[in-house]
């Protein structure tokens, strides 16, 4: 199992699909939810469909998700360590700040 901190080793089907194709699936699942403002909250036994502002903190969430598959497998086998790093530790801060801000909204 690949560690967090090194960038995963691969072939070109690594890159093209999990840091290709699935960010840019991720992407625009988050584009969606951002314009029509409705997204899921994904849950073990339901999800949430939610509105308004905690939507665009969910596709904020979501952009996150993607831009760390990016970053990981597309970058990251590609050999740029140090933008290897930086959009990891972009990708990961923008996920938690922005479920924090998600969660608030959603609780308050």
């Amino acid at each position: 199992m690949d560690s967090l901190s090194y960038p995963p080793t691969g072939g070109i089907f690594k890159v093209v699909v999990l840091g290709i194709a699935l960010p840019l699936i991720i992407a625009y699942y988050a584009y969606y939810a951002w314009t029509t403002e409705q997204a899921v909250w994904f849950g073990k036994r339901s999800k949430l469909i939610i509105h308004g502002l905690e939507a665009q903190w969910m596709a904020s969430v979501y952009f996150s998700v993607g831009f760390f598959c990016f970053s990981r497998w597309c970058i990251g086998c590609l050999g740029s360590c140090k933008l290897f790093e930086i959009g990891t530790v972009f990708s990961i801060l923008l996920f938690l700040i922005s479920l924090s801000m998600a969660l608030w909204h959603v609780v308050t």
